[in-house]
């Protein structure tokens, strides 16, 4: 109801469409991210380790994207 009202909607068919676009756009950023990290770490990793470092820097970097700060003057 948080999200309709900041969407300024009332139709929640819109807004579940509107998130399940959300999901599937962020998972997908994240399954590339974590495929070419995988395949990258696993040149110098065993593979069970280059897919859980491949993972977890695909959803960090995903998630810590936008919170770069700088200093104002």
């Amino acid at each position: 109801m948080l999200l309709a009202e900041a969407l300024s909607t009332l139709d929640f068919a819109g807004l579940i469409r509107f998130v399940k676009t959300i999901l599937v756009i962020t998972f997908s950023f994240e399954t590339v991210g974590a495929i070419l990290l995988t395949w990258r770490f696993a040149h110098d990793l065993p593979v069970s380790q280059a897919m859980f470092a491949g993972i977890f820097h695909s959803v960090s970097a995903f998630n810590n994207g936008g919170s770069l700060s700088f200093p104002r003057t």
